[in-house]
């Protein structure tokens, strides 16, 4: 969970910053993130990418902490675009290169 810090820091960041047009949250199973996390343990420069615990601990701690983004989106009425992002890469770039420019390019 988010700090009290964190949250406050972060309302007083979107308080002078502009309505956003949309947020973008690109749903990925759990199992699938700590394949590709550990998948990329020798390129990425992060040396806790190859322990599969700190791993599991980063992705279960990303999921929580998106949620509550995602919430905060909502609350503020800021649409938020679901991508399937268990997919290849290429696809989930085109999902989000078609939802931006249908709707924040057309804005």
């Amino acid at each position: 969970m988010w700090s009290n810090l964190v949250l406050a820091q972060a309302a007083l960041a979107a308080a002078r910053m502009p309505r956003a047009w949309c947020a973008f949250f690109l749903r990925c199973d759990g199992e699938v993130l700590v394949r590709r996390i550990r998948g990329r343990a020798g390129t990425s420069g992060r040396p806790d990418d190859a322990d599969e615990e700190k791993v599991r601990e980063r992705v279960a701690r990303n999921i929580r902490e998106s949620g509550e983004m995602l919430r905060a989106c909502r609350d503020a009425a800021v649409p938020v675009v679901e991508i399937d992002a268990d997919r290849d890469p290429d696809a989930v770039y085109g999902d989000i290169r078609r939802h931006f420019e249908a709707n924040v390019c057309a804005a």
